[in-house]
């Protein structure tokens, strides 16, 4: 049997090891679409919730292989992310924004609450099937904002960072081969 290091999982106390707050889940999202009107900021999807008390959120693909998680815009001046919302409604961003019909595929993520840092992985191409070996992975990190209220719930979303585009574009998300684990 093997052991388990409960300190270095955080899983210690007075009383013994706990199991605290951690979850795995698969998340299954086909490809999905969404018209945005002209200059509106929306949140597109839900993808995963999380309760009170995460204080770690990773997201791991299986890789090069398709189909990988995506975002994509049918515009250059509409900005589609992966964020993290807290309970007051701010979105933090997870994943750098893309625009001009290029597919941005994610191979993981990690959002550290307590230190306030989230980093991610993820490469821009012009196919949904990720099929192109060529293109390298690029690292991203990002902040999260004082102001974020990392102690209540959150959700991972999928929303329009920015939007000046002069007439209505189209949204597209695909999440499936990856899974989601949370502390």
């Amino acid at each position: 049997m093997p052991n388990i290091d409960n300190f270095l999982f955080g899983n210690y106390g007075l009383g013994g090891p706990s199991n605290g707050a951690y979850k795995v889940f698969i998340p299954n999202v086909p490809g999905t679409s969404q018209t945005v009107s002209a200059g509106t900021n929306p949140k597109l999807a839900t993808i995963a919730t999380f309760d009170s008390g995460t204080n770690f959120i990773g997201i791991m693909t299986s890789g090069n292989t398709s189909p990988c998680p995506f975002f994509y815009s049918s515009t250059t001046f509409m900005f589609v992310s992966l964020g993290l919302e807290d309970s007051n409604g701010l979105i933090s961003q997870v994943t750098p924004n893309v625009s001009q019909v290029t597919f941005n595929h994610i191979l993981h993520v990690q959002i550290d609450l307590e230190g306030r840092k989230i980093a991610s992985q993820t490469r821009a191409e012009s196919s949904a099937l990720n099929a192109n070996q060529a293109v390298s992975w690029s690292l991203f990190e990002f902040p999260i904002p004082t102001n974020f209220n990392i102690s209540g719930p959150l959700s991972l979303v999928v929303y329009v960072q920015d939007n000046s585009s002069g007439s209505s574009a189209t949204a597209r998300w695909r999440f499936q081969q990856f899974r989601i684990t949370s502390r």
